[in-house]
């Protein structure tokens, strides 16, 4: 039903979308039994599945260390610890999202091109895993968020046909990579002698 909406009214999607993420907020609410909960609506599609990638497999990366908790509860502690500053060690573990398009759609979201200039036509969704299907305009989104360094995997299909496959890599900024030449090349501490 998704993918039929946004081929029969890319625009009207794409309008109710930027409309949406006007609207976004999240909102804290306590429990009864002593819990609490917390809700994000209207959020970047986009962001929303980095989140998701990260946290599930950061989960995924604690449990297979030997932590011995319920899957589910790693997540929720990974995404509480996150929300309240805390510096998670991903020990190199690369996080991707999937992403799922047809050629044309894909194309047209690299080159920036709107669903408003489809025509009557409009283009076929692509599919971004976990979520469903989703708008060249969120497609180009995600090539965005792929460029400023978070990792994807796409796929690009031409008449059910994978035409292309590729993964983003993840590019540590300026101040990461100086910052890692330094401590690479600071000299050892030597251990003070005893007397």
């Amino acid at each position: 039903m998704k993918a039929k909406v946004i081929k029969l009214d890319p625009v009207g999607a794409e309008e109710r979308r930027k409309a949406a993420k006007r609207e976004r907020r999240i909102k804290f609410s306590a429990g009864v039994k002593g819990v609490a909960s917390i809700f994000g609506y209207d959020l970047p599609l986009e962001r929303v599945a980095q989140a998701k990638a990260f946290i599930k497999q950061m989960s995924e990366h604690l449990k297979a260390g030997g932590d011995d908790r319920w899957l589910d509860e790693i997540e929720v502690d990974v995404f509480l610890d996150l929300l309240c500053g805390r510096h998670l060690d991903t020990g190199g573990m690369a996080v991707k999202v999937e992403l799922v398009a047809p050629l044309d759609t894909w194309l047209r979201a690299a080159a920036g091109k709107t669903s408003d200039e489809a025509g009557e036509a409009g283009y076929e969704p692509g599919d971004l895993k976990d979520f469903g299907p989703v708008s060249p305009e969120v497609i180009a989104d995600i090539i965005k968020a792929a460029e400023a360094g978070f990792e994807y995997c796409w796929t690009v299909t031409e008449d059910g046909v994978v035409v292309y496959h590729n993964r983003s890599a993840y590019r540590p900024t300026k101040k990461q990579r100086e910052f890692v030449q330094a401590r690479d090349s600071a000299p050892a501490a030597t251990p003070a002698a005893s007397a």
